[in-house]
């Protein structure tokens, strides 16, 4: 069978995986956190971003990250805001 609704959820890859349990397990301090787990947490986030900077050939500080969609968009609107002024919709 072939699985074509991928809009919402896809099948992870084995070393997708493999890699989340791996860090679910050992490093799952808050990365904004001064203590020992969230320094060791914010230091992978940081390598992460650094490699997904050089796949996507832009500098580590041009890739963010968000846990909570509703706090990227406002985000997002605050920037269209200093830019422009109120925003209609998103």
């Amino acid at each position: 069978m072939i699985y074509f609704d991928n809009s919402a959820t896809t099948q992870a890859a084995p070393a997708v995986l493999e890699t989340y349990t791996t860090v679910s397990q050992k490093i799952w301090g808050n990365p904004s956190s001064l203590h020992n787990f969230g320094e060791t947490a914010f230091h992978l986030l940081e390598q992460s971003r650094q490699q997904i900077a050089g796949l996507l050939g832009v500098q580590a500080h041009e890739i963010s990250s968000r846990l909570v969609g509703r706090k990227a968009i406002i985000g997002f609107e605050g920037v269209q805001r200093l830019k422009s002024g109120p925003l209609g919709s998103i």
